[in-house]
Formats: structure tokens, sequence, C-alpha cells
């Protein structure tokens, strides 16, 4: 019986065995490589390989052109680019407005000289009173690589030349670029337009001087006519700077203003040093006192006049000879208004304003202002022009003139011809043009916004834009932008151009440009593309 047993189990042992070596060579163990791979069959395929026969990618709108293949990460100084321009990527924020993102330069002739690597490209401007002068140069901003912020570089319009990216504030003067490492230390370069470097301030003899209660800062903020002012310890008195040059001229003058027109008010103490016996006059630039110090205040000349007050609190308008031309009543403070007119506003607003003109003639308040015995708004707008609101319309008035417009909410801008007006309700703000006489040029629209293009003899052109780029959420909370347009319209309504996009004018140039998430453009006066740049194109990625 065991034999027989054994005859049985000795094969199926020896049989277990060899399943067990089989199956052992024939599973890998997971932690082995995977056996090479063999070559695929020979096949033969009948594929064209010569791109040649295929068409060159062309993006839409291109108008351009680039100085040379491969990255042009910043602007490399030359002669030979004529008159820059930048231009603008856009990006569409969650909210569905659009932003600019980065910024290059292309000539005029459309030849790209820098890719978009600037986080801002700035028209250099001279603040003059009311509106800015521009000057020939650009401000430029990078990221701050050691740390966050802005650092600034100036360069030539032409890009004739550019300074380093040095500098953490830009200062443009008439005459001078003001260039700031550190205000307090006064690490300060100054250069001409021509790209020359003059000094720095830190090494000259005054900067040494200056009062140590004085935030250095003051000079370059308070630079007109080729002047700062800054006061020094001598005596706490002020000193003039002349910008070309860094000479100081020690005044004397306990406070100073900066020179318009000539002239400059200082002030002088009267019998001893306390602040409210400081009396001011007028100096010239030869630094002379040409109008006794007799006022309490006085303030800078615009168009031959000037406001000053009286010890005894009346406000006069004077002359450069300091004759009084027009004083104010009891009660009374004076202002500008417009671009060169007067008023004589109440104290504490306790009655209406007087109106005048910049030759002095009283301006009529309309009868509906006049039954206000108490404060009432009137808007002080361009070329003269005044305003008021009532429930049922809007007076636009000045010397001599006087309409009425019934159902209108408000004049954004006035003149001669034309008016900008805007209205509003539960639904949205609706903007529209028409003549002074009431007209209809451009019909109100919702969700626009309408701005006036403005040339030697009056306006040229009307721009209209999309309020922004407008966010709908449908009900499965998909996002779907709608892009905005412009319109460009000459002065009797008739469309000149449009497009998909931003338009703004750019004055200092006499071009328009558009800003646009898919290309950037400049068009010339009559609407044509000059400049157009694909923002998806390779070359600018």
């Amino acid at each position: 019986m065991k034999k027989g047993l054994l005859i049985i189990i000795i094969p199926v042992l020896i049989l277990l065995i060899i399943n067990s070596f089989f199956f052992r060579k024939q599973l890998r163990p997971q932690f082995l490589p995977p056996p090479e791979p063999k070559p695929p069959p020979e096949m033969k395929w009948d594929v064209v390989t010569d791109f040649s026969v295929l068409t060159p990618y062309v993006p839409l709108n291109t108008k351009h052109t680039r100085m040379h293949d491969g990255a042009m990460p910043e602007l490399v100084p030359s002669n030979d680019y004529g008159m820059l321009l930048p231009y603008s990527s856009v990006a569409i924020t969650n909210d569905g407005n659009l932003r600019v993102s980065k910024h290059g330069f292309v000539t005029i002739d459309g030849v790209v000289v820098t890719d978009l690597v600037y986080e801002r490209v700035d028209r250099a401007h001279y603040p003059v009173r009311q509106k800015a002068e521009p000057r020939p140069a650009y401000r430029l901003a990078v990221n701050w690589e050691y740390g966050p912020g802005l650092m600034f570089a100036a360069c030539a319009l032409d890009g004739s030349w550019i300074t380093p990216f040095d500098y953490i504030d830009i200062v443009f003067t008439g005459d001078a670029v003001i260039l700031v490492r550190n205000y307090d230390i006064l690490d300060i370069d100054v250069q001409d337009y021509d790209g020359k470097f003059l000094y720095n301030m830190r090494g000259l003899e005054w900067a040494k001087d200056i009062s140590p209660d004085v935030w250095a800062g003051d000079i370059i903020h308070s630079i007109s006519e080729g002047y700062g002012y800054i006061r020094m310890r001598q005596g706490g008195s002020y000193a003039y700077i002349d910008i070309l040059t860094g000479q100081a001229v020690y005044t004397g003058y306990v406070q100073a203003i900066p020179f318009s027109e000539g002239f400059a008010s200082v002030a002088v103490y009267v019998d001893d040093q306390r602040a409210y016996n400081r009396l001011w006059g007028y100096i010239n630039k030869d630094f002379e006192m040409v109008i006794r110090p007799v006022y309490l205040h006085a303030f800078e000349f615009i168009n031959g006049h000037a406001l000053v007050c009286t010890k005894d609190g009346v406000w006069h308008v004077i002359n450069t000879q300091g004759e009084v031309l027009l004083s104010s009543g009891p009660n009374e403070y004076a202002g500008w208004y417009g671009d060169s007119g007067f008023v004589f506003r109440p104290d504490h607003n306790l009655g209406l304003p007087r109106y005048y003109t910049s030759d002095f003639f009283e301006i009529k308040l309309p009868e509906a202002v006049l039954s206000f015995d108490d404060y009432v708004h009137i808007y002080e707008m361009n070329d003269g022009w005044l305003g008021y609101q009532d429930e049922h319309g809007f007076f636009l008035f000045r010397y001599g003139e006087e309409h009425y417009f019934a159902d209108i909410g408000h004049i954004l801008y006035a003149d001669d011809e034309y008016i900008i007006y805007q209205n509003g309700d539960d639904s949205g703000t609706y903007s529209g043009v028409a003549t002074i006489d009431g007209s209809d040029v451009l019909p109100l629209r919702t969700g626009v916004s309408v701005t006036a293009v403005l040339g030697n003899d009056g306006i040229r052109a009307f721009i209209e834009n999309d309020a922004t780029y407008i966010l709908h959420m449908p009900h499965n909370y998909k996002a779907d932008y709608t892009p905005v347009e412009y319109r460009l319209y000459n002065k009797t309504g008739q469309i000149i151009t449009s497009g998909p996009g931003i338009l703004s004018y750019d004055e200092a140039v006499g071009l328009y440009s558009v800003l646009n998430p898919d290309y950037s453009a400049w068009l010339d006066s009559d609407g044509n593309t000059i400049i157009s740049i694909p923002l998806m194109s390779y070359t600018l990625d």
C-alpha cells in the first residue's frame, strides 16, 4: 500500500517542481527592467517633407517688420530709428476689464526694435499749471530684481540715448531730466534732453548745507522755469538752485514758492519770527524784490495776474507791477476758474459766488441760480463755461451767453460749437454729442464713453469707446466675453473708422492708438492703420 502511494506522490511532486521552474522563468519580477523592445518592421510611407510647398503663416492685421530675428530684450541706442512709438499687450482681468500688460517700442515706420519687455512706457511731460507740456523723452519701468516695486530709466524719443535702470524716480522739467537713486542722501543725477550728464547733486557744496529737518526731495518737486528751491541751515532761509548748472543762490527769504512767468513769491519776517508775522512779496529772476512784501498770501502769476490777500483780509487780483485790478467783498475769498477766469466765493459758502472773465467782466448767473439764497453747486468747465443742474435739465452759461438743455443730466465738455453730455438711469449711463443749439450729432448710447479730439482750431473728431470688456455670466456660469469696439467720427457725426479694442488720441504725436487683446496698432489722423502688431505672433512671445 505504501509503495503504491509513493508511486502516485513522486510524479506529482516532480510535476509541481517543473511547473514552478517554468513559471519563474516566464513571469519577470517587477524590480527587473523590461526587455529591450524589438524594432518595428520596415515600412514605406508616401509622405511629403518639403515644407517649402506650404503657404507661410502670416498673422492677421500685420503691418510691421522686425529690426532683426531673435529676441530684442532691451533698447539699443541708435541714431537711425527716427521717432519711436510704444506698443502694448493687453490682458483681460477676471472682471472683464482691459488692462495694459507689457510694452515695447516700434518705429513710426513700423519696425519693432524691442519686444514686450517693459512694465511701463510713459511719455515725458512737464507740468505747467492745468496742462502738461510734452518733453522729448520716455520714462521706462521694469520690475526691480532685488525687491518689490519698479526701477526706472529714461530714453530719447528717437532712441539715441537711454539711461541705466538705476533709478527709483524720474522727474522731467522744462530743461533737464532729474534721475533719483536716493532722495534722502541727494543721490540724484541731472542730465539734459540730449542725454548729456550734467552733475550729481550729492557732490555739490550746497548739498551739505540743507536744513536737517527738510526732505531733500523738496528741491526736485519745486522745480519751475529752471529753478528749484530748498531751505538751508544758514539762517533758516531759502536758496534757489539753477538746475542746469547746479549753482545755488542764497536769498535770505524765510519762505518761497516756485517761479512762474519770471516771478516768484517770497516771504520776510515782520517784527519777530512768528509765522503769522510773515509778509509776502515778489522777486524776479535777478532775485530782486520787485513787488514789496505787504501780503498775507501771494500766489503764482498766471497770464500776467496773481491772487493776493492784504492784511485786512481782502483778496485782490494784481498785475506784474503790483497794481490792483479787482477786489473781493467782505467775507469772500478768491480763486481761479477755467483757464484764466476769477471767482470770489462767500465764506463758508453762505451765498452765491461771483465769477469774472480774464478781462474782468462779471458773468451773470441764470435766474434759476439767483433764486437760491444759500449754497448752490456750479460746475466750472473748460473754455470759461459754467454749469448748473436742476431737476429738469442743465444750464450752460458764460459771459454774454446762456443755454438751457432740457432732459440732460450733465454736460462733460462744451465749446463754441458742441457739447458732450450724459444721462443716467437704473439701466446705466448714456453718453452723446450735440451742437450748442441742441441738434444731435451722436445720439445717446448706453455703456459708452465719448471724448473730443482737439486741434488748434477746436474739435477735430469724436472718439466713442464701449466702456470695458463686458463680462456675461450665463446659467452655466461659463464666462462669455463680448469684445469692446471703438468708433471714430468726424465733427458732423459721420463714422471715419471702427474696430475691436479701445481707441485713444496721442496729442504729442498726432496719432491714434488702439489697444486690443489680439494686436496693438497706430492709426493716422484720417483713421488709416499705419502700424499693426499681432500679439499672438511667435516673434513676440
